[in-house]
């Protein structure tokens, strides 16, 4: 297990030039890479693709338009959009806040690999709104909505509002034997238990679980403690154990 504040992280240049921290990757043979954005009020993007690269933008706080070739989204909190190589594309941040989100890319980020010599993108006249899945009960007593990436990864994301969430799902700490899983902490605090020790989490911890380490996942505030979580390979309930 390894959890690291990303906030603390120093920014990395970009050609958007945005706060943007890139996440240290922690398993070896990784499969992707991951960065953390903060956009400024009304700040946009460059309209940009990859050639090498397919991305997925996780919107966690704001909300903001998303172009995808020919199409715009509007986009919140939750949604998690898939952006495959050589799709043009670009962020807008439509409120005086900050907008964040998480980028994934697979294979992991190359800087050379930003190309902004593009063609302007035809917009639709109206944007759409994102459809993101709807809302499940997890296996641990949390709510989550779940987002597929093909077999290689998959997303979740899932809140639970104070202590009587945890009464209502299972308690017990599990493992995975497969799949690496990486927690973001998006709004909140708790405490994450791995291995039967406690460490306390909060906003904008990266936290790195493998396989076969026992956590649980603890909110013993009344207010929501939102996650982000990343599985790779894809999240199976098949490889769920408990003592």
């Amino acid at each position: 297990m390894e959890i690291v504040h990303i906030l603390d992280l120093p920014k990395a240049k970009n050609v958007c030039d945005q706060s943007l921290r890139e996440i240290p990757q922690t398993q070896n043979g990784q499969i992707f890479s991951a960065a953390h954005v903060q956009m400024q009020g009304f700040d946009t993007s460059l309209l940009h693709e990859h050639h090498m690269t397919n991305e997925i933008y996780v919107i966690t706080r704001g909300l903001g338009l998303l172009t995808r070739e020919n199409r715009v989204f509007r986009v919140s909190a939750g949604d998690a959009i898939g952006i495959p190589k050589n799709a043009r594309h670009k962020l807008v941040n439509l409120g005086k806040g900050d907008l964040e989100h998480l980028v994934i890319a697979m294979p992991p980020f190359q800087p050379d690999d930003v190309h902004t010599d593009v063609p302007a993108a035809l917009f639709t006249e109206n944007a759409e709104r994102f459809m993101c899945p709807p809302w499940k009960n997890a296996f641990d007593g949390a709510r989550i909505m779940e987002y597929s990436f093909g077999g290689e990864l998959s997303i979740a994301y899932g809140t639970t509002v104070g202590k009587s969430a945890l009464v209502r799902g299972k308690k017990s700490a599990h493992f995975h034997k497969l799949t690496h899983e990486y927690m973001f902490v998006v709004n909140g605090q708790g405490r994450i238990e791995i291995n039967g020790t406690c460490h306390k989490i909060e906003r904008g911890n990266w936290i790195h679980i493998l396989p076969y380490e026992y956590h649980l996942l603890l909110n013993d505030s009344l207010s929501p403690l939102d996650v982000v979580c990343v599985c790779t390979p894809t999240f199976m309930q098949d490889d769920v154990y408990y003592h």
